[in-house]
């Protein structure tokens, strides 16, 4: 016997649902469809707007039926969508499912979504939650939610003046069923799963996987993907310096940190970017920066390093120049 289960869907107010009682039938097979995605102007959900979905069965049974289905042939130019996931393939298998998403998105006109760290740190932890746990839902037994579980990582920004929009599809499954070509072809053989790939509201993917299944013990595996957008909508506050240094000062502003760097000469620049640890989140380095100064007044801003967005919280900025100190500054980023 093999199963497949996926979860997704797609709404402008916050819901969540539970798993659905497993539906009987001749095949042998189950798939339970429930999910959510929501949108907000920076004011948590409350349960006010709280509504529950249920699919009928006939049209549980309908996709069961062609989630089991042979894989149709299909050019792609993605590979590893055939690879059964295990803990050493994981990171292909999880740009796989990526790459089929966005081929999906290029079909329908859309632009590609971006792999964006936090998203990707919050989907790949609860994945991997599940499978611990023992649980298949949007939200974990404690009680955490998506919404949650995204300001934890500072994806959702708490702060006023902007607006967000998160969604999130979870899948697991057996055997072959669980190659990122099968996932996805069953999520876009389901509306509200396609509906959150599809959705022009998303800018920002995080893809998390975990070679196993969190309600089976043969062989499987679990997928979470988070969808996400951020959108600003003040000006900018003008900056402030924050400290003097050797090369220069450092300033932060609502677009992330800003770097005014006075030399009076020609020199490579190594910029180092660590966000510091706070409730719920462990430090980590975002990355690094190379860039070559000239001489006079440099200014240089700082919004991603790598797939990280500069978001509200604290950081270490270490500043490498040859025939120069090493600076490190910590500062605080607010919006």
């Amino acid at each position: 016997m093999w199963r497949r289960c996926a979860g997704a869907g797609s709404t402008t107010t916050s819901w969540s649902s539970r798993p659905h009682p497993r539906i009987p039938r001749s095949t042998g097979h189950s798939l339970n469809l429930f999910g959510w995605a929501l949108k907000s102007s920076g004011c948590p959900p409350d349960g006010r707007h709280m509504r529950w979905f249920r699919r009928t069965t006939t049209a549980v049974i309908a996709l069961a039926a062609l989630a089991m289905a042979p894989a149709a042939a299909q050019a792609s130019d993605c590979t590893g969508t055939n690879l059964q996931p295990t803990a050493a393939n994981v990171a292909q298998v999880s740009a796989a499912t990526l790459c089929l998403i966005n081929e999906q998105r290029a079909i329908a006109g859309l632009p590609a979504l971006a792999r964006q760290g936090d998203l990707d740190r919050s989907s790949s932890a609860f994945a991997e939650l599940m499978v611990d746990q023992r649980f298949f839902a949007h939200e974990s037994p404690d009680g955490h939610t998506l919404t949650y579980r995204l300001r934890n990582v500072n994806y959702i920004p708490v702060a006023s003046g902007w607006e967000w929009t998160v969604g999130e599809n979870i899948g697991w499954a057996e055997y072959y069923l669980a190659t990122p070509a099968q996932m996805v072809k069953a999520w876009m053989a389901s509306s509200g799963h396609r509906a959150n790939i599809l959705s022009r509201n998303f800018s920002d993917i995080g893809v998390g996987i975990d070679a196993k299944s969190p309600l089976s013990a043969a062989t499987g595996a679990t997928y979470v993907t988070d969808f996400g957008r951020r959108t600003y909508h003040e000006e900018p506050l003008s900056s402030q310096p924050l400290t003097g240094t050797s090369i220069g000062q450092a300033a932060i502003s609502h677009m992330g940190i800003q770097m005014r760097i006075l030399l009076d000469r020609r020199v490579k620049l190594q910029l180092s970017v660590r966000r510091l640890a706070q409730p719920g989140l462990a430090a980590h380095t975002l990355g690094t920066k190379t860039l070559v100064g000239r001489p006079g007044n440099n200014a240089i801003t700082i919004k991603r390093m790598g797939a990280h967005r500069i978001t509200t919280g604290r950081y270490r900025v270490t500043i490498k120049a040859k025939g120069s100190q090493l600076i490190k500054q910590t500062v605080t980023v607010t919006y």
